[in-house]
């Protein structure tokens, strides 16, 4: 019998991805394979609703949750480890005429419609903003600060919210926002 193995996130941004001239995150998920076992959460990398052949045909199961942070998405997976158990439990591959696809129990699909309960009950914790948005408020202190010599990764440090609230936002884009304040800060010393 397979058992269930969680890859945990390693970031607390790592389901956070915003594509240029997109205006919000890509929709998250928490993934469960039932050939290996493994349950790991990722940002959909698609844009539209496209899905590999795996996810399609439903060996690879995914959940969709909102963008959290790495912790609370380790501790939802966690959660829900004893009832994606008993999805692998009730899996079982086969031949459909044209494909192999997956099928289950019943007691499989109501675990997952026990997960889905369990996933609708979490609300987004992460924010996060867009530097070019967020940032050009402080770009006089900014440049101060670079011609007293603080570098771009102390600056980092200094404006970069751990995304847990509205006044502590992760930025993104921030490295690229500063090193173009750096660069204009050197064209104006030229």
């Amino acid at each position: 019998m397979t058992t269930i193995s969680i890859n945990q996130v390693k970031y607390v941004d790592d389901l956070l991805k915003v594509y240029p001239r997109q205006t919000s995150p890509q929709p998250a998920y928490i993934a469960l394979d039932c050939q290996t076992g493994e349950m790991w959460a990722d940002w959909n990398g698609e844009i539209g609703n496209a899905v590999p052949s795996d996810v399609w045909h439903g060996h690879t199961r995914r959940y969709g949750i909102p963008v959290l942070r790495g912790a609370t998405a380790n501790a939802l997976m966690s959660t829900i480890a004893p009832l994606a158990q008993r999805v692998l439990n009730g899996y079982e591959r086969g031949w459909d005429g044209n494909n192999h696809r997956a099928y289950f129990t019943d007691d499989a699909s109501l675990a997952e419609d026990e997960i889905a309960a369990i996933i609708a009950e979490y609300e987004p914790d992460l924010c996060w903003v867009d530097a070019t948005d967020w940032m050009p408020d402080v770009a006089t202190e900014v440049k101060s600060l670079l011609a007293e010599g603080k570098d771009i990764d102390a600056l980092i440090k200094e404006y970069d919210g751990d995304g847990t609230t509205e006044d502590c936002p992760l930025v993104l884009g921030l490295r690229n926002w500063l090193e173009q304040v750096a660069e204009d800060a050197q064209g104006g010393l030229s």
